[in-house]
């Protein structure tokens, strides 16, 4: 089965490939409809026979740990090895490590997930994530950890950690502008080109069901901080590189392959796209302060 997300086309390959596509609902939306000319970036084989490198390390060489996190109820770590990439997930309760390798400059991702055997389709789209982002970073590619909207055919990306109020300014987005809709709540993909940046949307949005096979330019990124009063401010190219690079994916901040990559890429992007820092509170007055800024007219002139 091939998908197609950010108009990259990869591959799924399972023994049970009807069974796999009836759980697997996030990647409904970006299924190949149709027989393409497209190459395929990378493949991702299901049900591997994978040698455990925590129980076998003679098995691959010059295995090196670059990350360790949390998700859900697992431990993730990613390791480089002379092969790729290894990655794998310990979970809380007692069952066997999700574990997935990389082969072939990230071509080929093998990985011991069974569908339906004790393992939850989530979790094998969160080693899908991993892998999509190992293998698009050299394509000026990047799934940022963000909420997305669409206004006026284009998107506008809210940045920041966790619980500063992202999903938050989304809504009330939603609430005090027209024409405005969620376009991804977790993970929207952005890819740079030589003279435009274009904000794709995927098949991770978080728990928010919003997996829209849709692109648009891309209007600003805004990074949110919860403040005592609404002010915002545009960035220089210096402070843009450093609001956007906590958005990318953290796991990948300690491989300099890696690194110049994502560096490459958010230098292009930040060449064609505008970056805010919004300092606010969750309300109207703050929407449309960011209105004014992005737009550059108060949002009533346009009623």
């Amino acid at each position: 089965m091939d998908y197609i997300v950010a108009n990259h086309r990869f591959r799924i390959v399972s023994k049970t490939p009807s069974q796999f596509f009836q759980r697997f609902h996030y990647g409904l939306p970006f299924l190949e409809k149709e027989e393409s000319n497209q190459a395929l970036l990378f493949k991702v084989i299901l049900e591997s026979d994978i040698i455990d490198w925590k129980i076998s390390p003679q098995n691959y060489q010059n295995i090196k740990q670059l990350s360790e996190f949390e998700f859900d109820e697992s431990i993730c770590k990613l390791f480089s090895y002379d092969k790729g990439f290894l990655f794998r997930m310990d979970f809380k309760k007692k069952k066997k490590p999700l574990l997935m390798l990389s082969e072939e400059n990230n071509f080929h991702f093998f990985t011991n997930y069974v569908d339906g055997r004790s393992y939850k389709p989530y979790e094998f789209t969160f080693a899908l994530w991993i892998a999509y982002g190992l293998a698009t970073v050299s394509h000026s590619t990047l799934a940022l950890h963000a909420s997305s909207i669409i206004h006026d055919n284009q998107a506008i990306l809210f940045l920041g950690e966790s619980g500063e109020g992202k999903s938050t300014q989304s809504r009330l987005w939603i609430e005090h502008v027209s024409n405005v809709s969620l376009f991804n709540d977790d993970s929207p993909i952005v890819r740079g080109f030589n003279e435009n940046v274009l904000a794709y949307g995927s098949m991770w949005s978080g728990k928010t069901d919003c997996y829209k096979n849709e692109h648009y330019p891309l209007k600003a990124f805004v990074r949110i901080r919860q403040a005592k009063e609404n002010t915002i401010k545009k960035l220089s190219a210096l402070e843009a590189i450093a609001a956007l690079y906590p958005s990318c994916p953290p796991m990948f901040a300690y491989n300099s392959y890696l690194v110049d990559n994502i560096t490459a890429t958010l230098s292009k992007i930040i060449k064609n796209v505008p970056v805010y820092i919004l300092d606010c509170l969750p309300n109207q007055e703050s929407v449309m302060l960011t209105y004014q800024a992005l737009f550059n007219k108060n949002y009533d002139e346009n009623n």
